[in-house]
């Protein structure tokens, strides 16, 4: 099966801590999947290491992203062309506002999906939101 990235679709080739950021955007978005173990071309290339990669997601859910996304997200295993692909689904977020930890709610931290890729929010845009909780 090949795959398109979209506004509720991220492609990734392997794990990096960026997926982060994908993570609070979609959130903060209309939520959306990430596919781990496939190109930006739509190649998929499989995830050797699935344990790990499943532990560093879950780390990540629970520690680096405020309010705690739990509920939010789940994890899948997808067999595709005898390869195995991590499938993160995503729903839009029932908090207000997320963001990375790290960052606090400032624009660094506050990421939100535009089209098929990850913008930070402007302060007015993180203001209005914060506002209306």
């Amino acid at each position: 099966m090949k795959y398109v990235e979209s506004e509720t679709l991220e492609l990734k080739e392997k794990y990096t801590d960026v997926i982060v950021k994908e993570i609070v955007s979609f959130l903060n978005g209309n939520g959306g999947s990430i596919l781990i173990g496939v190109k930006d071309n739509g190649t998929v290339v499989g995830v050797d290491n699935v344990d790990e990669v499943l532990r560093k997601i879950s780390d990540i859910i629970t520690t680096q992203i405020e309010p705690n996304p739990q509920d939010e997200i789940k994890s899948e295993l997808k067999f595709d062309e005898g390869k195995i692909v991590v499938v993160i689904n995503i729903n839009k977020g029932r908090s207000y506002l997320y963001c990375q930890k790290k960052y606090g709610y400032s624009s660094t931290g506050c990421n939100i999906r535009i089209g098929t890729t990850c913008r930070e929010m402007t302060i007015e845009q993180i203001k209005i939101r914060y506002e209306q909780k």
